[in-house]
């Protein structure tokens, strides 16, 4: 009688008559694989060609005991590995569903919901609508391109030719960024631009929002992270464009205005696919809304598309270089609206002359009416 186990099962196969089993002296060669271990007092052990033969005399009883023993310990090696698969994968579920859990609910230290929108303790800690929804791919693209550019403008200043292929060889600035901070000092600056507390917008509500905005301090260049208080907001392209003709018209040592275009086009409310890395480019299609409606988010999100927005100054932000970004701007004649009259204007850039602080081939006369007609314009559309 040959036993044998296939699947996991133990089985055998018998073809002896009555006679067989009567004769006392025949031996049957039972054959079980390493794993089942055979206790018998009357067993005998043999091992032919690597496999292992137990040998019993022919009584039914003991060959029946032998079988019935090595079924038992088959079947309780088949439920303990059974069991332990089992545990396992349980395990393995659980854990999985752990880490995932883990993953989705949080991020920068605040609550996420289930399709990824940071949570109210977020908004409240950074001064937003309670109902605000800003998605955490916007904050980790936020993060990623404040990082990037940092570090692109420490290697301008290194290697040139380097920065100009997109090489970045340098560190980034930042030893820590407060996203929290930063998004509400930044939707603080949308809303003294945008002034209006609509919660969605038609496409015909985009094109009545204002085209550009100034600061009274730059907080676009390349080594100042102040994020400039909202001086000045165009409503339309006409003013934007008169100030910024005006402004290039401008010698060397007179103070320009920092001028910030805004668009706020359906197409400035997708995903730009052909972004260069260095460009904050989020994920659009978070924000979407049926009926060709765009969200308030949305529009806060076009907004920090079309200046760019990295992380600035405020709050827990830290720089390895705490002198970085402290240098100030321009510096002459201020065209905040402090000038009186064209004749003010006149003999501030005489004496600006006279002092060699700047330097022009324009006439005088020509050279004031023009800073005076700007400064006509600053004062119209101050906030």
């Amino acid at each position: 009688m040959l036993v044998t186990q296939n699947n996991n099962f133990t089985s055998w196969n018998s073809s002896f008559s009555k006679q067989e089993q009567a004769n006392s002296n025949e031996t049957f060669n039972l054959e079980f694989p390493a794993e089942i271990e055979i206790q018998s007092d009357i067993k005998t052990a043999k091992k032919l060609s690597g496999i292992e033969y137990l040998e019993f005399p022919s009584s039914n009883v003991e060959i029946n005991s032998a079988v019935n023993s090595a079924l038992s310990q088959a079947t309780a090696v088949n439920s303990a590995l059974s069991q332990t698969t089992a545990v396992s994968q349980t395990r393995a579920v659980n854990s999985e569903t752990a880490v995932g859990q883990t993953t989705a609910t949080t991020a920068y230290g605040y609550s996420v919901d289930s399709k990824g929108f940071m949570g109210a303790d977020f908004n409240t800690a950074a001064g937003l609508p309670q109902d605000f929804k800003i998605h955490k791919s916007t904050l980790d693209e936020f993060v990623e391109v404040s990082h990037k550019n940092t570090a692109w403008n420490a290697t301008l200043h290194k290697n040139f030719i380097a920065a100009q292929q997109g090489k970045i060889t340098e560190p980034s600035y930042y030893k820590n960024i407060d996203v929290t901070a930063n998004f509400g000092a930044y939707y603080a600056q949308f809303e003294s631009v945008v002034r209006t507390s609509q919660s969605t917008f038609s496409t015909s509500d985009l094109a009545k929002l204002p085209k550009g905005f100034s600061t009274k301090e730059s907080a676009f260049s390349a080594n100042n992270v102040s994020l400039g208080a909202v001086s000045n907001v165009y409503k339309n392209n006409d003013e934007l464009n008169k100030i910024n003709d005006l402004n290039e018209s401008l010698p060397a040592g007179v103070s320009g205005v920092y001028i910030q275009r805004l668009d706020f086009s359906p197409k400035s409310m997708t995903s730009d696919m052909g972004a260069d890395g260095f460009t904050f480019n989020p994920d659009m299609s978070v924000y979407e809304r049926d009926g060709g409606l765009y969200s308030r988010e949305a529009v806060f999100v076009g907004f920090l598309k079309s200046i760019n927005a990295t992380a600035k100054s405020v709050g827990e932000t830290e720089f390895f270089n705490p002198n970085f970004g402290s240098s100030s701007g321009g510096g002459g004649i201020d065209l905040s609206g402090a000038f009186g009259s064209l004749a003010d204007i006149k003999t501030a850039l005489e004496n600006l002359l006279k002092n060699r602080i700047i330097w022009t081939g324009n006439n005088i006369d020509e050279l004031a009416q023009s800073i005076f007609e700007k400064a006509k314009i600053l004062e119209q559309t101050k906030v």
